[in-house]
């Protein structure tokens, strides 16, 4: 599966940038919004 088209479509940070502990798909919008980790194999969130 590819991300490139979602990635072209909504322009959220780098999920490096967002969530150094993640693998593959790392952050997604939460209810309120706001990136969050919900994908992440290390922490399964930023402080």
């Amino acid at each position: 599966m590819s991300n490139n088209e979602y990635e072209e479509d909504h322009e959220y940070p780098k999920q490096d940038e967002t969530c150094p502990d993640c693998e593959g798909t790392g952050f997604q919008i939460g209810d309120d919004g706001e990136e969050s980790c919900d994908n992440c194999a290390g922490s399964g969130e930023v402080d």
